[in-house]
């Protein structure tokens, strides 16, 4: 999920967006991380 987060937008921007929300949300409630954690029980379901 991270790749496809890339691919979306830019390494420099995933990268910014990723610390400030780590430093405002926390690992497990940033929205990059939520958005991973969701699409990996999707993915995981369906093997």
């Amino acid at each position: 999920m991270h790749v496809r987060q890339i691919e979306n937008a830019s390494l420099d921007k995933i990268i910014t967006q990723h610390y400030s929300d780590l430093a405002a949300y926390g690992y497990d409630n940033a929205p990059l991380e939520v958005e991973a954690f969701e699409a990996n029980k999707k993915y995981s379901a369906d093997w």
